[in-house]
């Protein structure tokens, strides 16, 4: 099985993962502390693992990570985990999206040879409940 590691934070809703990026401190642990707050898994927090199993991305958690989610100046708090789920949306909090409404189909990213919807959401001010909504209901296609 090829497995790559990623420095992000993961968390899944209704059997649909999300793969949180950013650099340190922009706020992966806090946007997955959101989403779980809203219903979700955590998977991994600060490092995930991302690997190919019967013809799907999946995420999971490194064996080495405490199984928690590190909240700065506070400690390592216990929330519903997961063990693995198959990815259906990438975020990246380091990046501005420029576009007010930006054409979905044009921002994808590869992951494994694999290509799924990505959003840059940094400057968002609740990208938990987009993110929320998005997995939940879809997007429209205007």
């Amino acid at each position: 099985m090829y497995l790559k590691n990623f420095h992000s934070s993961s968390v899944e809703l209704d059997g649909k993962a999300v793969l949180i990026k950013g650099e340190s401190g922009s706020g992966k642990s806090l946007l997955a502390l959101k989403l779980i707050t809203l219903g979700a898994n955590l998977i991994a927090d600060d490092q995930t693992n991302v690997f190919i199993q019967e013809g799907q991305v999946f995420l999971g958690a490194p064996t080495s990570l405490p199984a928690g989610l590190e909240i700065r100046g506070v400690g390592i708090v216990r929330v519903p985990l997961c063990e693995k789920a198959s990815l259906k949306l990438v975020v990246d909090l380091s990046k501005v999206e420029n576009k007010r409404l930006p054409n979905s189909v044009d921002r994808r990213i590869d992951i494994l040879g694999y290509s799924f919807p990505f959003y840059l959401f940094q400057g968002i001010k609740d990208p938990g409940n987009v993110i929320y909504a998005l997995l939940k209901f879809g997007l429209m296609k205007l």
